[in-house]
């Protein structure tokens, strides 16, 4: 059996922690062939875990990475800001069946951006 794990966040938010406790556990009771992927400080995790064949998940550099978290972030909060209140006129106003077809059409909308602005991914040489 083959597992590639991929870790995303720093080792303190428990989600590199436990995706490396989890994993080991796989390979020791089930001989998983394991690999491992992580970015800025969960590589360093992997590292002292003893997990030397990394591959980097980012060639970015950190400052901006850290500035597009922060946007993500940002924009996140703004979106859940906005869709609350906007759910809640709706709700009052019109009743639960147009926000649910808000929803759904704000939903099919979202889907058809994301796959009209998608790029296949240039081919990686190994």
């Amino acid at each position: 059996m083959r597992i590639l794990g991929i870790f995303r966040g720093f080792p303190g938010l428990g989600r590199v922690v436990a995706g490396v406790s989890l994993l080991e556990e796989l390979r020791d009771q089930y001989g998983a062939n394991i690999r491992m992927i992580s970015y800025l400080q969960g590589n360093e995790y992997l590292k002292s875990k003893g997990y030397a064949d990394l591959h980097e998940a980012t060639v970015i550099p950190h400052r901006d990475a850290i500035s597009g978290q922060a946007y993500l972030n940002a924009a996140s909060t703004l979106g859940v800001l906005l869709s609350l209140l906007t759910g809640g006129i709706l709700l009052d106003c019109f009743g639960v069946p147009a926000l649910l077809l808000t929803g759904a059409g704000a939903l099919a909308a979202g889907t058809v951006i994301l796959f009209c602005s998608a790029e296949p991914a240039p081919p990686q040489t190994c």
